[in-house]
């Protein structure tokens, strides 16, 4: 096809040359003709005519030719090119385009045509260009992609087929050019699907291969086959299927057969050989592959290990009928048949079973196998103890916490020989069974056939904790039923009764109590066997339960005329239903006692409320005796201090020093009496005063307080600390007297320090109340008069030293009681004190 463009090209090419060179001729010619011959234009008109004519009509063949050679240039799919080739094999601008061409690359047909194929080829591949013309120029035609670039840059891939033509004396190419994009895209898909499909083969846990009718392996096999089976694959290719023995040909041969016909193989099980001699059981799945014209040339096989699915299968049967055996032979029995068990599914010859004591120091050997003790092992030794430092290299797994396997036991170093009458061992496993994090059995097996590995391991861990837990379980039952003896015992000593009752009223269980107080039960309705009814009662309390499934307690008179305090409680049986659980307490002689303690409470009470008239009316004579005394006392004060103030006046000049002084003093003592008498009358109404109870901030009652004092404080140097303190419920007035008084005290008592330290604050206390305290840096005091702190009149400094009258810290005391609350102090002489109180 692209030979045939270019020569009929060529040929159209050649005969428009001609024409247009033809035509040039006949115009000059016909122009030399009317300039020599004007004088003869009318006699050469018709010649004239006649010439124009054959011009026209070449003219017309050469524009027909033309739009020939125009659309078959355009109707074609693919692009086409047409440039000069230089000398030096240098290609030039295009002289000739297709429409294809400018729409593919996006420019117009003038703008192409200054263009070279240089100028349109991808920038990392111009400069091959030469090297593609110049075997173009060599060859004369060759095929070979490229990619072209259009206006905007896009690149696409192209396939060219470019010839040389002459045209004009001089090398021309035709390139024809197809877009190639499409089957580009359908290669790259191709190709990622054939490496996905590798890389799945590759990564595929089963072993995949293709094998041909015959059964000789042919170019597949993955990895997983590999792995799985041992052969590499350049050790099988060619070769017929290592794996299957010789006891397995005929079945092999059927798989063939059943192959060849054009069946698949799904999930059929099967037993091979591996390539180190090792069994291994897998599932075949097989399907035919064919050719062009539907023959069977073979199949693509893929195996599925399910060895460790049989393993686990066999641990599930061998499990199964271990939790049955347990339920109907002994302890001893069931290690023995656990033990026979692992051996069958590991394909040992020897198995023993120990026991590890809490100290993870001694040993007991419980069990040997049935095969053990029948053909290899006459030693003794079941139920013996020793240390784990005397047992042998078994005990590995001991001393590393983990199962161990010897496959080469002759080379162990360490090993310390056998008891006499064991059998030699080749090779063993020993797997501890852990409970938390203390060993408490160890489990060995001995002499495979085969070396041990993970899936021995396995099978052994498996088996040994199902039976671990069933020796737990029949531990815990033997433990069980002689808790249950013990609980029997207990009820049945027990001096109160207890009985089980049913819905029905059947008396389930009765104890010894209850035995003896109304007899056996004997199968009898409650009813009946307790009141000799035929019927339930009317208005049972015990079966109340069973409505309300809560408890009920109350006392009964019961038919023995005993008083019993009686306790139901709805329980269920072992099966589930409901059950009554009736204890009852003779408490008669309890009752009894309870009578005569209320009579005397009576006769308490009435003495109490006797005592309590008997206090107030002495509280109502204290009072008045206070009043009288402090208001008697008055009165002769009032005369001293009045006879004193006319003595000074007289005598203020005639006294001496000494004099004076005492006079001082008496006027002082008697200011001190009168103080003395206001906090005594103030004491003996504290406890009558009437409480007024609300919410008290006591962060603001302390601050009021401490502004209370500022006056009494002037130019002392003090540092206040007060700390967050809680909101209380108490009367405002009588805790704003404790205030008082307590940072008074504080004050007072700092007064000798350059600097004085109050703290206030509040202790954190889990118990139900607020503790507050008044620390100072003041004088403190000896710990041992601590308790003489808060009593009447109680002080431990001298009256010169520092004022008061001893009754402040009383009030403090009444008021906190009167709360609820507690008072108490702790201070070292010099060193300070600190008071506290509690509220509720």
């Amino acid at each position: 096809m692209p030979e045939m463009i270019t020569n009929q090209l060529e040929e159209e090419i050649s005969v428009r040359q001609q024409k247009e060179e033809e035509l040039r001729k006949a115009k000059e010619d016909l122009e030399i003709t009317v300039a020599e011959r004007t004088v003869e234009l009318r006699n050469a008109n018709e010649r004239l005519q006649l010439e124009l004519t054959e011009s026209k009509r070449a003219e017309e063949a050469l524009r027909e030719s033309e739009e020939r050679y125009r659309h078959l240039f355009n109707s074609g799919n693919d692009a086409v090119f047409v440039f000069p080739l230089s000398d030096q094999g240098v290609p030039g601008h295009f002289i000739e385009v297709n429409d294809l061409a400018c729409r593919r690359l996006d420019y117009s047909r003038e703008e192409l045509l200054q263009l070279s194929p240089r100028e349109i080829a991808a920038p990392e591949l111009q400069e091959k260009i030469p090297e593609i013309m110049a075997k173009l120029r060599q060859e004369g035609n060759i095929l070979f992609e490229f990619q072209q670039v259009t206006r905007d840059g896009r690149k696409f891939p192209v396939e060219i087929n470019a010839g040389v033509f002459q045209l004009q004396g001089r090398p021309h190419v035709l390139s024809i050019v197809r877009d190639i994009t499409e089957r580009k895209q359908v290669e790259e898909a191709l190709r990622q699907v054939n490496e996905t499909l590798r890389a799945t083969l590759d990564a595929a846990p089963v072993a995949i291969f293709d094998l041909d009718t015959e059964g000789r392996v042919k170019s597949l096999w993955n990895p997983a086959a590999e792995e799985m089976l041992g052969w590499r694959r350049e050790e099988v290719l060619g070769q017929f299927l290592p794996t299957v023995p010789e006891e397995s040909k005929e079945e092999f041969r059927g798989f063939r057969a059943w192959i060849r016909s054009g069946k698949s193989i799904i999930g059929k099980d099967a037993v091979r050989r591996r390539k180190d001699g090792s069994l291994i059981e897998y599932s075949i799945y097989a399907a035919p592959e064919y050719d062009d014209d539907g023959r069977v040339i073979g199949n693509i096989a893929v195996l599925t290990d399910i060895t460790a699915r049989k393993r686990i299968e066999n641990i599930r049967q061998a499990r199964l009928r271990l939790l049955e055996f347990a339920n109907t032979h002994s302890l001893d029995e069931l290690l023995t048949a656990a033990l026979d068990e692992i051996e069958a599914l590991t394909g040992s010859a020897i198995g023993f079973y120990h026991f590890l004591e809490a100290d993870q120091k001694t040993l007991s050997l419980q069990n040997w196998s049935t095969n053990t003790l029948k053909n290899l092992c006459t030693a003794t030794g079941k139920g013996s103890h020793y240390n784990v430092a005397q047992a042998g290299v078994w005990v590995d797994c001991i001393h590393e916490r983990r199962p161990v396997i010897h496959n080469d036991y002759a080379s162990l170093s360490h090993r310390q020989g056998m008891p006499e009458g064991h059998a030699p061992v080749l090779r063993e496993v020993v797997v501890p069974i852990f409970r938390g994090n203390l060993i408490t059995a160890i489990i060995g097996m001995g002499n495979k056939a085969t070396n041990y590995n993970g899936s021995d391991i396995e099978i052994v861990s498996r088996l040994g904790d199902l039976s671990w837990d069933i020796v737990e379980r029949k531990r815990a039952e033997e433990a069980v039923a002689a808790e249950r003896q013990r609980l029997f015992s207990v009820l049945e000593a027990m001096p109160a009764y207890v009985g089980l009752l049913t819905p029905d009223y059947q008396v389930a269980f009765a104890n010894l109590y209850f035995r003896q107080q109304f007899g056996e039960p004997a199968g009898r309705r409650c009813y009946d066997y307790m009141f000799g009814r035929r019927e339930p009662c009317e208005n049972c309390q015990a079966y109340k339960v069973l409505e309300t499934k809560t408890p009920e307690e109350y006392e009964w008179l019961g038919p023995d005329g005993h008083i019993y305090q009686i306790c139901d409680q709805l329980v269920h049986d072992t099966d589930g239903s409901p059950l009554i659980l009736e204890m009852g307490i003779d408490i008669t002689d309890r009752k009894q006692a309870e009578e005569e303690i209320r009579k005397l409470n009576l006769e308490l009470e009435q003495r109490v409320i006797e005592r309590t008239a008997q206090l107030e009316a002495a509280n109502q004579e204290l009072e008045a005796f206070a009043y009288s005394v402090s208001h008697d006392l008055r009165a002769p004060l009032r005369h001293i201090d009045g006879f004193l103030e006319l003595l000074q006046k007289r005598t203020a000049t005639a006294l001496d020093d000494k004099s004076r002084h005492y006079l001082t003093s008496v006027f002082d003592s008697t200011r001190r009496m009168g103080t003395l008498i206001d906090d005594l009358l103030s004491f003996s109404r504290m406890g009558r005063w009437e409480m007024l109870k609300k919410p008290v901030e006591l962060n603001v009652l302390v601050q009021e307080v401490i502004q209370e004092f500022e006056p009494e404080t002037q130019g002392r140097l003090i540092r206040w600390q007060v700390g967050a303190l809680p909101v209380v419920i108490g009367d405002l007035a009588m805790l704003r007297l404790v205030l008082v008084n307590l940072i008074s005290n504080a004050l007072k008592f700092t007064r000798p320090r350059r600097q004085a330290e109050i703290e206030i604050g509040c202790l954190p206390s889990r118990e139900p109340e607020a503790i507050i305290y008044i620390r100072d840096n003041g004088v403190g005091f000896d710990m041992k008069y601590a308790d003489n702190l808060f009593g009447v009149f109680q002080r431990l400094h001298r009256i010169e030293e520092f004022e008061g009258t001893g009754i402040g810290l009383a009030n403090v005391r009444r008021i906190v009681h009167r709360h609820g609350g507690r008072t108490w102090a702790e201070g070292k002489v010099n060193e300070g004190a600190t008071f506290y109180f509690s509220l509720p």
